[in-house]
């Protein structure tokens, strides 16, 4: 569980944008490793990249990952992918990273009470 003082932290939106756009780069760069390396790309780890900040830093930080993952696993799956289906499915795809990624990030964003409400 958090600690009260994280709890009654307050991040100005420039925080959250920064450290969502730092995880977002973490996990895009891993994403294009493994997809070097093995040929497909993986969009579950944008998936566990949101679950993770959404987590620790709340709402706002996620949404913006969801937001960037969602633009980038096409690109991506593109350039990388060498499957044939992969393509093929490319707005399936595309579609269920911004819907899990967005669950994700609401759910784990409301785990813990604001301080305001506390």
């Amino acid at each position: 569980m958090r600690h009260q003082a994280a709890l009654e932290r307050r991040t100005s939106v420039w925080e959250d944008l920064g450290i969502g756009v730092a995880v977002f780069a973490v996990a895009a760069a891993i994403v294009f490793i493994i997809g070097v390396w093995t040929q497909y790309v993986a969009g579950m780890l944008f998936v566990l990249a949101t679950a993770v900040l959404a987590w620790h830093s709340g709402f706002r930080p996620a949404l913006v990952t969801t937001i960037l993952s969602t633009l980038a696993i096409a690109p991506l799956t593109r350039t990388l992918d060498s499957t044939t289906a992969a393509i093929t499915n490319l707005n399936i795809r595309t579609f269920a990273i911004a819907v899990v990624c967005g669950v994700v990030s609401w759910l784990c964003g409301n785990l813990y009470p604001r301080a305001s409400a506390c």
